[in-house]
């Protein structure tokens, strides 16, 4: 799991990765992501928007 947020603005980013990656804090790395895989939370319910 890497735990990090978009450059230029407070959102906070879960992502999940295949296999095992090891990174230190503080370190930028790239991320793309297919649209088909994301998924939102209303930040008061903690539900996932559709």
């Amino acid at each position: 799991m890497i735990y990090g947020r978009l450059p230029d603005n407070d959102l906070l980013v879960t992502a999940r990765l295949p296999g095992t990656h090891q990174a230190a804090s503080g370190t930028i790395l790239p991320l793309t992501v297919d649209p088909a895989h994301i998924h939102l939370f209303d930040k008061k319910t903690g539900r996932r928007l559709k």
